[in-house]
This record gives structure tokens, C-alpha cells and sequence, in this order.
């Protein structure tokens, strides 16, 4: 089950802040035992002072003399022994209540290292030695040797450990309530998404709204929104174009149907002869409707796409589909002139959909031009490839030269019994190819002059 940003974004924040708490924690152990061991020890040294005033020479020897408000004093705590050494400036044992010291080596090495932990008499103790200056008797110094078990130190140290992780622990608690209640408010506009989706009229492409989202959703609701847009258009055209193929093959096969019932009931052959002559006429055009229909679900850009590109040669296209085309010319008395650049005209295209588009576009000119008349076909070179149809027809408003690329759309008045998909199929396959179509007056102002233009990449690159 994959885990969702809400979620990875608060584990990823609660992990940090944990080891965050342990790294802290840490430093409050360490803090704590440094601490521990400075309050303590200061405490020892006092101590050791003490020690000295309390030393007291006699015929025997020096001792310390306590009395129970000094013992009081010295024993800060009920809960530890201490153990106690004196030495004099050579290193010679004077006094003490117990060994803590072997030898003078020891001794001075204690002297200069400070305080330290050890064992004595199977208890952990903190041991420390100093030099003490003395103002009676006959020694000028001693060297006082003071060790007292760890247990109020422990108890020191645990007291104020565990408040500091209990008061970092409730630290870090409040700090993740604060983190989850921070991020599930900010994932609130998220969460009111995807419930907008959710219960979006998908029927209807309804857009979300855009108003009042933080600022790092705004490119994706109008992308999103843009995105619903072009598909409502899509689907929309789509719909259009399945009404209008519905009704432009409606027509047809009505008539077709009209001929066959006419034609089971006549008697003479020249008559019946007559009629199969006008179904295959309309089995003719229904046939170019269907295939019309068909390249135009090719042109989708879908369908056109780069991996389907090859190079290919446009003046080899225009002259294959001249000699196609030149019987239906030739029917209408319409002459051909064909005017090819000699310079190089490879593309890199798709070779079915060149050939629609020049298919069309000379079609559509000898449709269009009067019986007798003259269509002229010329194709440029160099950088950018172009090809030319021009014809002599009555032309093409320019109020009207924007939407003859619609699907199905025919000037009202027009002459001829097109379907108003060629000139679509030709846009379709230009915008494919990068290439732009043009509309100009022809010579003299007389007929319509089609220009594609191929882009230079589309002529020159990968080749």
C-alpha cells in the first residue's frame, strides 16, 4: 500500500524529532554528569580543607581530632563513607582511617591529575589529593588524601537526569501535536480536492475552482483546468464530427435506397440500366465520403506522431498523385500544369499523410475550377519546402477562408458535392508536420491560391 504525502511527511518529521530527542538526550547526560561531578567535587575539595583545619600534632603523632559539628559538616550527606589520608611534604604517612595510597609516586600522580573515581574497599569512591599549606606546628605542608562513596552523587544525578528527559520528552510531545496539527491543516485545501473530484460532474468537465488554493496547488488546478478544458473541446468535436458523418452518410444511403426500391419495379432494361448507373455514382461518393472520414481519424495528431516519421520526397508525392488525379481532370477539360522545383524537396513526414494532404488540396482545386479551366501546382525548395495549388474558381471570401478547415463546413452557394472534409484533412496533417497553410487570391485576383509551408526543421533535420 503506497503511503500518501500527508503521512510520509509527518513519519519523515516524528523520525527527525526523535533522533533529535535521543541527540539531545544524549547531551543531557553528558551536561548531567559533568555537572554531577563539578558540584561534588567542589564539595570534596571543601572538605579537604576542612581536613586541614582539624589536624592536630601530639607526642604521638599527628590525628585529626572531629567533633560531632565537624563530622556534621564534613559528612554533607548520611548516605556515604569517607575515607581520609595525610601525608607529609616527603610522602610519609602521617595519619588516616584507612590505605588509599601506596606509594608517593601514586600520591604525586593523584595530586596533579585531580579528582578521579576508584575503588576502595569494594565500594566505588571519588578520590582526590591536594597539597595543604600550614601556618602551626612544625610541618610547613601536607598533602591530604579525601575519597567519599558515589551514592549521593547517583542520586544527584539521577534526580536531574530524569527531569531533564521529562521535560525534553514533554518538549518533543508538544512539539509532535504541534507538527500533526500544522500538517493536517495545511493538507486540508488536498483534502477538499479531492473531494471537489470526487464529486465533480464528470458529464460535464466541471472545472475545480481555482480561489482561495495555496499558492503550490495554483499551476496544478490550472493546469488541470486546462487540461478539462481541451478535453471537453476534444470530446466535444468528437461528437460533432460522429453527428455530422451520421448525417453527411444519411443522405447518401437514403438515396441509394431510394434507387433500389425504384429500380425493383421497372420492367425495361434501359431504364433499370439507367438507375444502376446512378446507384454506382452514389456508391462513388459515399465510397470518397467514407474515405475521407477515415483520413481525417488518421490525421488526429495521435496518429501523426514522430516515431511514425520516415524521409520522404515531395516531389515525388505531388507527381504520383497528379497521375492519379489527372483522369478526373482531364473530365472536366481542366489542365494540369506542373511546376517542380529542381531543388531538393525531402521531408521528414509521414508519407500517408503528405500524400492526403497533396490529394486533397488538388482535388478540392479541380472541384472547384470551371469546366476548361487550368490548375497549377508548384513546389519550391531550399530551407523551407513549399507547396502551391492554385486554382481558377470563383474564390474564397476571406470572412470565410478561417472556417472552410472545419469538419464539414461548405461555403453556402458553393458549387460542387464535396462533404467539407478535405480542406480539415489538410490542416490536420500540416499541423502534424509543423507546416502553416495560407489562403491568398490567385493571378489577377481570380481563384484561391493554397500555399503549405513546412517548417525548416521538418525539412532539413534528421535527414
Amino acid at each position: 500500500m503506497k503511503m500518501s504525502i500527508r503521512s510520509s511527511l509527518l513519519t519523515t518529521l516524528i523520525i527527525a524529532m526523535s533522533v533529535l530527542y535521543l541527540v539531545r538526550l544524549a547531551a543531557g547526560y553528558i551536561q548531567t554528569v559533568q555537572l554531577t561531578d563539578e558540584v561534588y567535587d567542589e564539595m570534596l575539595l571543601n572538605s579537604v580543607d576542612s581536613l586541614a583545619g582539624w589536624l592536630d600534632a601530639s607526642a604521638k603523632g599527628f590525628d585529626i581530632k572531629i567533633s560531632s559539628a565537624s563530622s556534621a559538616i564534613l559528612t554533607h550527606n548520611n548516605i556515604d563513607k569517607y575515607f581520609y589520608e595525610v601525608f607529609d611534604a616527603e610522602g610519609k604517612r602521617l595519619t588516616g582511617n584507612t590505605n588509599l595510597i601506596d606509594n608517593e609516586t601514586a600520591l604525586r600522580s593523584l595530586v596533579k591529575s585531580g579528582p578521579k573515581t576508584t575503588r576502595v574497599e569494594n565500594s566505588d569512591v571519588r578520590i582526590m589529593a591536594a597539597d595543604v599549606p600550614l601556618t602551626r606546628d612544625q610541618l610547613k605542608s601536607v598533602t591530604i588524601v579525601l575519597a567519599e562513596t558515589l551514592n549521593a552523587r547517583k542520586r544527584f544525578f539521577e534526580k536531574t537526569f530524569v527531569a531533564i528527559a521529562i521535560t525534553q520528552f514533554l518538549a518533543m510531545s508538544l512539539s509532535i501535536a504541534c507538527v500533526y496539527l500544522f500538517v493536517s491543516k495545511a493538507f486540508l485545501p488536498f483534502k477538499k480536492l479531492k473531494q471537489n473530484i470526487t464529486e465533480r460532474d464528470t458529464s460535464r468537465f466541471a472545472q475545480l475552482p481555482e480561489a482561495g488554493a495555496p499558492a503550490e496547488m495554483a499551476p496544478f488546478l490550472a493546469e488541470f483546468n486546462k487540461m478539462c478544458a481541451a478535453i471537453e473541446q476534444d470530446v466535444r468535436s468528437r461528437e460533432r464530427f460522429i453527428s455530422n458523418a451520421a448525417h453527411q452518410l444519411r443522405t447518401p444511403l437514403a438515396g441509394l435506397r431510394n434507387y433500389a426500391s425504384f429500380g425493383l419495379e421497372l420492367d425495361s432494361k434501359e431504364e433499370l440500366k439507367d438507375v444502376v448507373l446512378r446507384i454506382d455514382k452514389g456508391l462513388s461518393g459515399l465510397t470518397r465520403l467514407v474515405n475521407q472520414l477515415l483520413a481525417l481519424a488518421r490525421a488526429e495528431r495521435e496518429y501523426f506522431m514522430q516515431e511514425h516519421f520516415e524521409r520522404v520526397e515531395l516531389n515525388n508525392i505531388v507527381s504520383r498523385t497528379i497521375s492519379l488525379l489527372e483522369p478526373e481532370a482531364v473530365n472536366k477539360g481542366i489542365e494540369l500544369s506542373c511546376e517542380l522545383t529542381t531543388d531538393s524537396t525531402w521531408l521528414y513526414g509521414h508519407p500517408l499523410g503528405l500524400e492526403q494532404l497533396v490529394a486533397n488540396l488538388i482535388e478540392n482545386a479541380i472541384a472547384y475550377s470551371p469546366n476548361g479551366g487550368e490548375v497549377i501546382i508548384r513546389t519550391g525548395g531550399g530551407p523551407q519546402i513549399v507547396f502551391i495549388v492554385e486554382d481558377g474558381g470563383p474564390g474564397i471570401p476571406a470572412e470565410e477562408r478561417e472556417r472552410i478547415f472545419e469538419r464539414f463546413y461548405r461555403i453556402r452557394g458553393s458549387a460542387g458535392s464535396g462533404s467539407g472534409l478535405g480542406l480539415s484533412i489538410v490542416k490536420e496533417v500540416a499541423t502534424c508536420h509543423q507546416a502553416e497553410v495560407t489562403i491568398e487570391d490567385g493571378n489577377n485576383n481570380k481563384g484561391t491560391r493554397f500555399t503549405v509551408k513546412f517548417h525548416e526543421k521538418t525539412a532539413s533535420s534528421q535527414l
